[in-house]
C-alpha cells in the first residue's frame, strides 16, 4: 500500500499562536519595551519575506545592541515556556501517527527562519519526513510541491486554507484539527 502524504500546519494547529505570542511580548517587554511600544511596532515587526520574525520587531522597536543582547538571551531562557504552548495532545498525536500508513510533513506558512526556531524549540523536528516553511499561501505552495491529482491530507485549523486546497487538489481531504484527523484515521 502506498504511503499518503500527511501535511501537518504548526502555528494554532500544534501550538498555541496566542501563548507564542504572549510569551514573546514578555520578553520584549523585560528587554524595556512598553506594551504600547510593542503593539504600536507590530505593523513594522516583519522581515523582507513579509512575515512576522522576532528579530525584525527589535529593528521596528529601535533596540539598541544591548537590548538585542539581552533579548536574545531571554528568548533562549523563554524557550520552556514556548514548549508549553503545544496544544493538548499535540505530541501524543505526532508519536502515534501510524508511519505504514502516513508520510507526514510539516507545512507551515510564515517566516521560515522563525518557523524552523520554532520547530527547534518545540523538538517536533523527526517526528516529520519534511519540513516545508512557505512564504506563500499554502495551495499554490503544494502546487508547485506536487501534481494536483495527489491524494494526500492537510490538517491546519484555517478553514479558508482548507478550502483553497480542496478546491486545487480534488483527491485532498482537510481536517481542522489532529483531533479531527485522529478521530477518522483510527
Amino acid at each position: 500500500m502506498e504511503r499518503i502524504p500527511l501535511f501537518i500546519d504548526m502555528d494554532d494547529t500544534l501550538i498555541s499562536n496566542e501563548h507564542t505570542k504572549n510569551v514573546l511580548l514578555a520578553c520584549l517587554e523585560e528587554v524595556g519595551f512598553s506594551r504600547e511600544q510593542i503593539l504600536a511596532a507590530y505593523p513594522q515587526a516583519r522581515g523582507e519575506d513579509g512575515f512576522f520574525a522576532p528579530h525584525a520587531y527589535l529593528t521596528a522597536l529601535n533596540a539598541s545592541s544591548e537590548q538585542e543582547a539581552r533579548w536574545d538571551l531571554l528568548w533562549k531562557s523563554h524557550r520552556q515556556a514556548i514548549l508549553n504552548g503545544l496544544l493538548p495532545g499535540a505530541l501524543s498525536f505526532l508519536q502515534n501517527i501510524n508511519r505504514e500508513k502516513y508520510i507526514p510533513k510539516l507545512l507551515t506558512l510564515g517566516n521560515p527562519t522563525y518557523q524552523e526556531e520554532k520547530v527547534n524549540i518545540l523538538g517536533i523536528r523527526d517526528y516529520f519526513e519534511a519540513l516545508h516553511f512557505c512564504t506563500e499561501e499554502k495551495a499554490d505552495f503544494l502546487l508547485k510541491l506536487i501534481p494536483r491529482e495527489t491524494a494526500f491530507i492537510l490538517v491546519d485549523d484555517r478553514i479558508d486554507c482548507c478550502d483553497a486546497v480542496r478546491k486545487a487538489f480534488p483527491n485532498a481531504q482537510t481536517y481542522a484539527t489532529f483531533s479531527d484527523f485522529t478521530a477518522v484515521a483510527a
